[in-house]
């Protein structure tokens, strides 16, 4: 997964967008520095410009739903930043390692806090899960009201 999100952070950064790489394992930042440097990010540079940031989830994430309030206020204040800084946009993404109830609820709350936000700002949003806490049923609803959508399961 780090290498997909390398890919997506370098898209942006190379689009002159501000990044928020948002961490839910402490030691995915040290993975993420070796990843972006590997895609041919100068990694260094982008922290000291604040055209990249890596926060762990825990800073404004009270739950793996992602409340509603946290997010926007999130969003806001990174996006409004973005802007202000001259940057073209925000490129974010969210992982949902556990979830209470379904992953489908997080991601339709996620979808409606960006459209909260998102009036006019350029923001990307990547939303990304284990598989595993998908059910059948989940997944097929998942799969018809998505543009895109990448299933990923033990690595593959």
């Amino acid at each position: 997964m780090v290498e997909l999100l390398a890919l997506y952070f370098k898209e942006g950064i190379e689009k002159g967008e501000r990044c928020v790489w948002i961490s839910s394992e402490p030691e995915e930042t040290e993975n993420a520095k070796m990843a972006l440097e590997n895609a041919g990010v100068d990694f260094e540079r982008c922290l000291r410009s604040d055209q990249l940031e890596i926060i762990p989830a825990r800073e404004f994430q009270e739950n793996a739903a992602l409340p509603a309030p946290s997010a926007v206020k999130m969003l806001r204040k990174r996006s409004e930043k973005a802007l202000l800084e001259g940057f073209s946009g925000l490129r974010i993404n969210l992982d949902f390692k556990k979830a209470e109830g379904s992953l489908s609820s997080c991601f339709e709350n996620c979808r409606e806090t960006l459209e909260k936000v998102n009036r006019g700002e350029n923001i990307t949003l990547l939303l990304t899960c284990p598989l595993e806490g998908l059910s059948a049923s989940e997944l097929l609803n998942l799969m018809g009201e998505q543009e895109d959508l990448i299933i990923k399961q033990e690595g593959k």
